[in-house]
């Protein structure tokens, strides 16, 4: 037993070398902003708290949640035991890189262990990119009041357009925000706004052409039944009319009208213009 207990400890000996950190590394500055095509440079402050020298290769520095090619890091070739240095990693943006707020992490590694540190990255839009926002801003507008004008002439040809309305609504709203960041010079708020107009204005344009179509159907079917209605009331009226007896009629060469109703009359009359008898 007392050498199961050796054997044991010092396997736990081992394991708390095996796992002890050999590293520690902080992010200086975690928030950075950069213009799209720009660069944004973080400073890591590494320092190497084992017994051996450690020599970064490659994977020293990678990132997660932003693509892999936009990272670009310098550091020394050796870092000795005891020894504290700066490292900078620089975020390239893409041109065309969407403008947004974009978290993600740096791992730092060394074959004994792997650190992570958050970060955020605020990618701002480039005055192109603003300029073609401005447009788009404008385009959605015009599509927005034709839209507006289509649902009153909906709802006055009887559509229920009061959906539509109300996501037409919130288009409006957001057009308005839009409208506000761009005074303040908020480009990525602008930017931001202006992607969430367009796809609010396909559904209302979806649901208002749903709404007029029903409104037609509805229209049609009732336009169907009232004639089928009207057609089944003078059928029903001939039948009705041909099934009475007739109280009238040629006797001794005079006609006698007993009873004759106004129907009957008129209907006399036709026949005798075109020259036939009862």
């Amino acid at each position: 037993m007392r050498a199961l207990l050796t054997v044991l400890a010092g396997l736990f000996v081992v394991s708390g070398v095996a796992f002890a950190s050999v590293f520690s590394a902080f992010l200086l500055n975690t928030q950075q902003t950069a213009e799209q095509g720009l660069t944004a440079t973080y400073t890591i402050i590494f320092e190497n708290t084992g017994s051996d020298v450690i020599a970064p290769n490659n994977n020293f520095i990678s990132v997660s949640g932003i693509p892999v090619d936009w990272l670009a890091w310098s550091s020394k070739i050796k870092i000795l035991p005891g020894e504290s240095t700066e490292i900078k990693a620089v975020i390239n943006v893409p041109s065309d890189a969407r403008p947004d707020v974009y978290h993600f992490k740096f791992i730092v590694s060394t074959d004994m262990q792997d650190q992570e540190l958050g970060a955020e990255l605020t990618v701002t839009p480039a005055s192109k990119t603003t300029q073609s926002t401005s447009d788009k801003l404008k385009s959605l507008e015009q599509e927005y009041n034709s839209i507006t004008g289509r649902v009153i002439r909906a709802g006055e040809s009887g559509a229920d357009t009061a959906l539509v309305s109300n996501i037409l609504g919130k288009a409006g709203t957001l057009i308005e925000k839009a409208k506000a960041a761009f005074t303040i010079d908020h480009w990525l708020e602008a930017y931001q706004i202006t992607e969430q107009i367009e796809p609010v204005l396909n559904v209302a344009e979806n649901e208002l052409e749903q709404k007029v179509l029903e409104a037609d159907q509805k229209r049609n079917q009732t336009a169907l039944s009232v004639g089928v209605a009207v057609s089944l009331i003078v059928v029903l009226a001939g039948l009705v009319y041909s099934v009475l007896p007739r109280r009238h009629g040629y006797h001794g060469g005079q006609y006698k009208t007993g009873g004759e109703t106004p129907l009957r009359k008129l209907h006399r009359k036709i026949k005798e213009r075109i020259g036939k008898k009862y």
